[in-house]
């Protein structure tokens, strides 16, 4: 915990990677429970289908997230202070 908060304190960016990844994995994991939940207590019918095509939507959501936050930090980031001219 020391060494989270002491990154933060030494690059403040560094809590969108956090917050992205924790928005991510939530919603994937969302995702999973909802297709779980759809099967179990809705049948293999129409409302289960149903119920485990919006988990879905929600793993590819936490996913989209996830591949988001990692772009911003480990392609746009150095690419936009690169030509600022701020230190890294």
């Amino acid at each position: 915990m020391k060494k989270i908060l002491k990154e933060l304190w030494d690059d403040p960016t560094r809590i969108c990677m956090y917050l992205g990844y924790f928005t991510g994995v939530i919603t994937a994991l969302m995702g999973v429970l909802a297709i779980v939940e759809g099967f179990i207590y809705n049948g293999f019918g129409s409302k289960g289908w149903l119920t485990a095509l919006i988990g879905l939507g929600l793993v590819g959501i936490g996913a989209l997230c996830l591949a988001m936050f990692w772009f911003i930090w480990n392609v746009f980031k150095p690419w936009l202070f690169r030509h600022l001219h701020i230190p890294i």
